[in-house]
């Protein structure tokens, strides 16, 4: 599922309405969408080039959401 700033919670929501059972990322990106979307502009500065010390913002682990996959970075 591709993002898109102008329609990732609908597209989630979406395929969400669309499923007998919801997978817990779509269930997590759907409860931090706002975190998400705050970050797409700055996150796209940086992959064009025009942000790079957003980089250490981005290894901190504490800028973008972390979804379930990486509680096993945990243990």
């Amino acid at each position: 599922m591709p993002f898109c700033r102008c329609c990732g919670r609908p597209a989630a929501e979406d395929y969400a309405a669309a499923q007998e059972e919801v997978h817990p990322t779509v269930a997590f990106f759907l409860a931090v969408y706002d975190d998400y979307y705050r970050d797409i502009d700055p996150v796209m500065a940086f992959l064009q080039g025009k942000d790079p010390i957003l980089a250490h913002r981005i290894n901190s682990r504490s800028f973008c959401p972390e979804g379930p996959y990486f509680a096993a970075l945990e243990g």
